[in-house]
Order: C-alpha cells, then sequence, then structure tokens
C-alpha cells in the first residue's frame, strides 16, 4: 500500500510546492481540495549509531507523513511547470462541489466564497447559481449528469424462443425468403383448384405447406389430392434441416443452456424493483438530479461519502449483491475502463445534460485567471 502511494501521490506534508525544486515563481495560487484527498501514513525509519566502544546499535524512527492523491495531479505538474506559480492547498471539509444554502455556499466553493482558495482541479457542472462564483471561459459538454452504473449479473435462459438466436439474422432472412419464394411458386400450381379468390387459394397453399413441413399426414390436409405436388421439393427440405441440426446443434443446445446478462439500461428497472440499493455521492449534483427526477427512490438510497463512492467495498457491494451506482457518465465511464476485467455496463438511458469545468474563482487577479483558463 505504501508503495502505491508513493507511485500515484505526491507528499505535501503542508508545505508551499515551487517549480523546479526553487523558491523562485512567478505567481502564487491556492488550490482548493477535499479532506478525501489526504492521506497521512507512519514510516518507520531504522537509524545506525556506532559508540565509543565501537559497537553498533540501530533505532527505528517513526514518522508522520502526509500525501495528497487525487485523479488530477497532473495538474499540478503543468502550474509548476508552465505557468511557474507556487501552489499552496486550502482543505474543505466537505467532499462535495457546493450549493447555495441560507445565503451562503456550501462545499468546496465555499473556499472561494471565503477567497481561501483560487482554483479547484475537480470538474464541477455549471448548474445553479454557481456562475456567481465560478468564472467560465472553457467549458466542456457532460452528456448526463444522473446515469446507471451496474454490475451484469447472469442468469440462465427461462424463454425457449431463445433459440431463435442461434443463427444470425442472416440466415433467418435466407430461410424466410426461401420459403416465401417456394410457396409463391407452388402458387401457380394450384390455379385450377375450384377456389375463386386468390387471396384463399395463397393462403391455402401455405397452410398445406406448413404442415407437410412439421409432418401433418397428407389426409389430414385439405385438398389432399393436390398436396401432393409439395411431397417432392419436401427431399430439398428435409435436408436442408439434417444440415442445419448437424452443424449448428451445438449451437441450439448453447441458446438454451447457456446464461445471458442481465443489464440495467433504464431507471424504470429501479423503480420496479425496490430490492436494488442505489449508491450515489451524497450531496453531489447527481443526488440532486435523482431527487428531482425520481423522488420515489429515496428509500432506495445508499449515501456515500467522497472516500468510499468508489472503494472496494462499493464495487464488492455491486458484484455480489443488488447495488447499483448512481454516476456522471463520463465518470461511469472511466470507472468502467479502470476495472474492464469485470462486467461492469454503462445504462443506455441518462438524464441532465449540462457543460462542466474546472472551476476557477471568478474575482481571481484578472491575468493569472485567464493563462490559468487557457492552461
Amino acid at each position: 500500500m505504501y508503495r502505491y502511494i508513493e507511485r500515484f501521490c505526491f507528499e505535501w506534508n503542508n508545505q508551499t510546492l515551487y517549480p523546479s525544486g526553487t523558491n523562485d515563481a512567478s505567481c502564487h495560487l491556492v488550490v482548493g481540495i477535499y479532506i478525501g484527498e489526504i492521506y497521512w501514513f507512519n514510516k518507520t525509519i531504522s537509524t545506525s549509531a556506532t559508540s565509543d566502544s565501537e559497537s553498533n546499535s540501530t533505532s527505528n524512527t517513526s514518522i508522520m507523513q502526509s500525501f495528497i492523491c487525487s485523479p488530477q495531479n497532473d495538474i499540478y505538474n503543468f502550474i509548476l511547470r508552465y505557468l511557474r506559480c507556487s501552489i499552496s492547498f486550502a482543505i474543505s471539509q466537505s467532499n462535495f462541489g457546493g450549493h447555495i444554502v441560507n445565503g451562503s455556499w456550501t462545499g468546496i466553493l465555499s473556499l472561494f466564497e471565503s477567497k481561501k482558495a483560487d482554483f479547484v482541479p475537480h470538474v464541477l457542472n455549471c448548474i445553479g447559481d454557481r456562475t456567481e462564483i465560478i468564472y467560465y471561459q472553457t467549458l466542456v459538454p457532460n452528456k448526463d449528469i444522473l446515469s446507471i452504473l451496474s454490475y451484469s449479473h447472469y442468469m440462465f435462459h427461462e424463454s425457449p424462443f431463445n433459440i431463435f438466436k442461434s443463427f444470425s439474422i442472416e440466415i433467418w432472412i435466407i430461410i424466410l425468403i426461401s420459403f416465401i419464394i417456394y410457396g409463391t411458386l407452388n402458387f401457380y400450381q394450384t390455379l385450377s383448384l375450384s377456389i375463386k379468390s386468390n387471396t384463399i387459394r395463397l393462403l391455402m397453399n401455405y397452410f398445406t405447406f406448413f404442415g407437410l413441413l412439421v409432418g401433418q399426414g397428407s389426409v389430414h390436409l385439405m385438398e389432399t389430392k393436390r398436396s401432393t405436388i409439395f411431397i417432392s421439393p419436401l427431399i430439398l427440405w428435409i435436408f436442408c434441416a439434417w444440415f442445419l441440426r448437424a452443424f449448428f446443434s451445438n449451437d441450439i443446445t448453447a441458446a438454451l443452456l447457456s446464461r445471458e446478462k442481465v443489464p440495467i439500461d433504464y431507471f424504470s428497472q429501479l423503480t420496479q424493483n425496490p430490492n436494488i440499493r442505489l449508491v450515489v455521492l451524497k450531496k453531489s449534483s447527481t443526488y440532486y438530479a435523482l431527487m428531482e427526477k425520481y423522488p420515489q427512490l429515496e428509500k432506495q438510497l445508499e449515501l456515500a461519502n467522497f472516500e468510499n463512492i468508489s472503494s472496494v467495498e462499493t464495487f464488492e457491494k455491486m458484484i455480489k449483491g443488488t447495488h447499483v451506482m448512481l454516476t456522471p457518465r463520463e465518470y461511469g465511464e472511466e470507472l468502467k475502463s479502470y476495472y474492464k476485467q469485470y462486467n461492469f455496463h454503462m445504462s443506455k438511458e441518462g438524464h441532465f445534460s449540462s457543460l462542466v469545468t474546472f472551476p476557477i474563482r471568478i474575482d481571481l487577479e484578472p491575468t493569472l485567471r485567464n493563462r490559468l483558463a487557457k492552461l
């Protein structure tokens, strides 16, 4: 675990970061981060000492180290390398974006209101009154604020109609076309029947043809003396049926006995199944969008903090239990690609398309604000 932290995080220890390890910078930025992005670890260091009697002794010293871990860590490198700005950090005790409550901002955006932070390296949706406090210059479309990330469980086929999945649509089209052509050609051989209506004659032709295909004796068919015209060409159909069975019997058996993925693509599946638990980030835009669109799902909610929304425990619940995650589509696609060895599935249905940006405090010094927006 410590090796993982050293590789994907950087040590902070409450100090200011400077470009190229020097104390020289052309500007300074205060970056707002969530409390859940800071990790503390005890590192044990062994030290050796030599006494006057030339005997060596070893002592262990425990050092508390703090790390900042974020999927946006590359942004800090860009600020240090290209803007040549030093960076200090302001910590938000809340792990969500923020909304106006009683005239004051909550969440990480409260750092903008108190001017404790200049920039937040996390994508936030441009919703509500956030335009009053966030500088919007570069906006990126976000397809859906509210979508479903689920684990596709398997279940056995229960319907015999799954046998039609044994062949591709092209094979079934060929069978249908041959059936129509063969039946139409035989229709002209029944023109001598004493039936005035061509429609009735055509329908009788197909009923007789189908009866012979399923093994019905000719004595039970209408116009039995005419049904003999179908018998000879049926040899070809018998051969074709044997060919299909010989070469595709394993596919047919597999279609009947195999298991099928059951994805969750629509929110109606959630409303119709109250046993499904919905994991959503507490006080997030996704949570408020869900409450606006589907307030009846509130009883199925399981609110998660920033630290555990994408934790191993959450994914274990999704894989082994009946939990699904409600998340913005972009974030869900990232999780799906990261855990591509599992059968995670993004829903077809989604709601509330929006625009997103990296928040910059609107009253930040204009030159620095524009440079940061371009970066």
